[in-house]
């Protein structure tokens, strides 16, 4: 399977130049806003801020590299297909495979560590004010970690696993060597 691909730019290096500048940029924001709400108790929308700080730094970098976006499209010349990128149909199952099953075990995981925390945390956090947002983040989430780490740990050992095992079942050269070979 055959996909167009983007033809290769200074552009591109502008924007992962931009993206390290943003993220040390983000870096010492968030160090700021930490003091500033250790002093004023006012909290800083650091999570806003630094996705606006991030975009809006690699947007300009693209524009600035002049906003290339010639794509490298197959074509048939030929016998055969030049250009594009070639991705075969075995990779792309196993991909969609690992990726579909090991999320889904992943997801369940995640939510009964969560039922597991007791239902009178969150009633404490809503006894003392917390919003639901920030009650899920800094108080039912570190008690289901205590859960959830465990089953977690053995899923990404599967996947690394089924994954060992995909490349060997699915690789294409693999399999035309055993039928030559019979």
């Amino acid at each position: 399977m055959y996909m167009p691909v983007p033809v290769a730019d200074n552009a591109y290096t502008l924007m992962g130049i931009a993206a390290i500048i943003a993220v040390v940029a983000i870096f010492f924001i968030k160090k700021w806003a930490k003091k500033r709400q250790d002093e004023t108790g006012q909290p800083f929308p650091i999570f806003l801020v630094g996705t606006g700080i991030f975009v809006g730094l690699v947007f300009v970098a693209y524009l600035i590299g002049g906003a290339p976006t010639d794509m490298d499209m197959p074509e048939l010349k030929g016998f055969n297909i030049r250009g594009g990128y070639n991705i075969s149909p075995e990779f792309l199952a196993v991909l969609i495979g690992l990726t579909v099953y090991t999320s889904t075990y992943v997801a369940e995981v995640v939510r009964s560590g969560i039922q597991a925390v007791p239902h009178g945390q969150w009633e404490a956090a809503d006894s003392l004010g917390i919003k639901r947002s920030v009650a899920l983040r800094k108080v039912i989430l570190p008690q289901s970690m205590r859960v959830a780490i465990p089953p977690l740990t053995n899923q990404y050992l599967n996947l690394t696993k089924n994954s060992s095992l995909a490349v060997a079942v699915g690789s294409p050269a693999l399999v035309s060597e055993s039928t030559t070979c019979l």
